[in-house]
């Protein structure tokens, strides 16, 4: 079944990335829609609501079914072309995106994908893969095995605790979410794997 949030995640990210980066690859893509999840557990919208759903692929990155269907999707329909291992809008997915947009449901997700894609490009690349991999859910799931479901168990709690964390410290009332996103991604890029590990249970 496509699910039209992946739809709207996946133009969305390649229309904003795409022109700095020069296309966006798909692990790009699937690393910021992952941040933007995480940034509307932040701001306390239930993980229910986000229409899709991650997990961690062998190789340690968060990884939704979804968006990959997504991409292959607007591939084959010509929404988007894929030139080399990267992916760039045409005329028509610009087109289908406005009519996604009119849709209410969807175009509340802008706050959580235009801060994701922000800090990607505010931060060095290896601050952005690491701060994601960090992520207590996606560190636990490496301990349990490959594959495991994200933004589940007893790591989520420890999620919302560093969420908590920053938003004190922050102490923001509205304000948009490219700060605590940034500060996060840093903060968390640069935990020692000792702290990880003592976190997830696991001591080294």
């Amino acid at each position: 079944m496509q699910s039209p949030e992946a739809f709207y995640d996946t133009i969305t990210i390649v229309r904003e990335l795409g022109p700095t980066l020069g296309g966006v690859s798909r692990l790009e893509v699937q690393r910021a829609s992952y941040l933007s999840c995480l940034l509307a557990l932040y701001r306390g919208r239930p993980l229910a609501e986000w229409g899709y759903r991650f997990a961690r692929t062998e190789f340690g990155t968060p990884f939704a079914s979804e968006i990959n269907d997504a991409l292959e999707f607007l591939v084959n329909s010509s929404q988007l072309v894929e030139q080399g291992v990267r992916f760039h809008l045409t005329r028509s997915s610009q087109q289908l995106l406005e009519h996604l947009r009119s849709l209410a449901s969807l175009a509340e997700r802008d706050e959580y994908l235009h801060a994701a894609c922000g800090s990607a490009l505010a931060v060095p690349p290896a601050t952005f893969s690491e701060g994601l991999d960090n992520e207590p859910t996606v560190q636990s799931a490496f301990q349990r095995s490959a594959g495991g479901g994200l933004l589940q168990g007893p790591a989520l709690q420890i999620l919302y605790e560093h969420f908590d964390a920053l938003s004190n410290i922050l102490d923001e009332e509205v304000g948009d979410l490219l700060t605590p996103s940034v500060v996060w991604l840093t903060s968390i890029a640069d935990r020692p794997v000792s702290e990880r590990q003592a976190e997830s249970g696991h001591e080294p």
